[in-house]
This record gives C-alpha cells, structure tokens and sequence, in this order.
C-alpha cells in the first residue's frame, strides 16, 4: 500500500542512512553538501515537502522550493535504492504530484547531474523538457536544466 505524508524528522534520519549514491553526488555536486544538512536545506527551503512509502518502505523524499527569479518552483526529490522495486507505483505516485504543481504554479525548473542518469529517465518520463548539459553547482560538474511549463 502506497502512503504519502508530510516528512518528518525521522523520515530524514531514515532518507540520509538509505540514499541512493547517486543522490549523494548531486548533492555534493550541486551545493557541497552532506546528505543529512542537504536534505534539511531543502526542506526548510520548500513550500511543502512528502514522503512516500509502500507497505511502510521509503521510497522518497520530495518537495518544491519557490524560484527567486521567476515564477514557479524548483521540484526536488531523492530516494533510497528502494525505489527500483516499486518503479510503477512511484511513477503514478509522483505524475499525481507533479501534474498537481504544474496545475498550482504553472512552471517547474530545477537541475540535475548528467551522470544521475536514472533520474533524467524519470524526468523524461514525467513530461520535463531536459535541456543541454551545462557547468552548475559548487563543484562546476556538468548538470542538466530540466523543466515544464503549465498555464
């Protein structure tokens, strides 16, 4: 059974401890951080943040952060190796909730690391237009501008 919740400090302390490493590399990639003050940063940053579990496992953590210079807002989610047995049920799980945050804010823009290659499949599956790879993050490593526009 799939349950979706607001994330909660314990939902942190299990994310941070079953991350999948390519999660961690963007991470550190992205904004130099660990997992655990990555996720926190996030968070703390986000309008709302879920968790979703099937049948009480972990599957993801996912928020959206508001843009500073547009309109819209930065989707983010990370996920443990969990994930890959339940690859279906998180697909319809986070359209629902994309679809819902394109439908609230009309544009969605964030990046993600060229090597996170799993993660760019999910974007194109969900319908985000991934754009050339170009130098982001603290470390200048190569990412992709991924994003969707609504209204």
């Amino acid at each position: 059974m799939i349950k979706t919740t607001q994330t909660t400090q314990e939902d942190i302390v299990e994310m941070v401890r079953n991350m999948r490493e390519s999660d961690k590399a963007e991470l550190k990639a992205s904004h130099g951080l660990d997992p655990y003050y990555a996720l926190v940063h996030s968070i703390r940053q986000s309008i709302v943040s879920y968790t979703v579990r099937v049948d009480g496992e972990l599957l993801v953590i996912f928020g959206v952060v508001p843009l500073t210079l547009h309109q819209g807002v930065s989707p983010w989610m990370l996920a443990t190796d969990a994930i890959e047995k339940h690859g279906v049920v998180i697909y319809r799980e986070t359209h629902k909730h994309v679809q819902a945050m394109i439908d609230r804010y009309g544009y969605l823009l964030n990046y993600v690391h060229s090597e996170n290659i799993k993660s760019i499949r999910w974007l194109k599956w969900l319908g985000f237009t991934i754009h050339n790879p170009e130098e982001y993050g603290v470390c200048g490593e190569l990412f992709h501008k991924f994003e969707m526009r609504g209204w």
